[in-house]
Formats: structure tokens, C-alpha cells, sequence
């Protein structure tokens, strides 16, 4: 199932960690265009990450795109926002593995 990404027009999430995005290439953070298609969007690691996957999502605010895990997308997308200074953690310990059911 794919659901909208809490604070984030036009990103979406499945129960897989999947990202997706009906915002086409071209369009700016202040002026985005809007599709009707889903584009999925492609995670990236770095030495930053620890493992864990991570996304460029643009946020709208002062023209700027965020960083934001994989699995806190997911938690806050399927269960609820992650309380203050909480981790998403994953059951099986491995930082790749960003199912719902993880």
C-alpha cells in the first residue's frame, strides 16, 4: 500500500520503504510542478548515513530539499511522527531493511 508522506506534498511511501514522488525533474522547490504520475525516487548512502538509507526530499521551506531516512519516513507515514530525540530502529539490525513489518 502507498500512502502520502505526512508534510511532504507530493511524496509518497510504501510498506516496503519504496519512495515515490508525483513531482516531476525540472520543477524548483518554490514553484513545483505536479504530476499524476509516480516517480520512484532512488536512495542514496554515505559516510554520513551509517548504513542506513536515506532521501532528498524537497520540502517547500526557504527553497530547500531535506535529508530524511528511509525508516523514519516509514514510521511516520504507517504508525505515527517519531517522539523527540527517539530512533526508528530495526528489529533485525540490518540498517537496509526498511519494511513496515521491521
Amino acid at each position: 500500500m502507498i500512502k502520502s508522506i505526512p508534510e511532504y506534498k507530493g511524496y509518497f511511501i510504501d510498506e516496503l520503504g519504496n519512495a515515490y514522488s508525483t513531482r516531476p525533474w525540472g520543477g524548483s522547490t518554490t514553484n513545483p510542478r505536479q504530476s499524476s504520475t509516480l516517480r520512484k525516487l532512488k536512495p542514496f548512502l554515505t559516510k554520513r548515513t551509517h548504513g542506513y538509507k536515506d532521501f532528498s526530499i524537497g520540502t517547500h521551506y526557504n527553497g530547500k530539499k531535506k535529508t530524511t531516512r528511509i525508516a523514519v519516513l516509514v514510521l511516520t507515514t504507517f504508525v505515527s511522527p517519531r517522539p523527540p530525540n527517539m530512533c526508528a530502529c530495526h528489529k533485525n539490525s540490518n540498517p537496509m531493511d526498511d519494511r513496515l513489518e521491521n
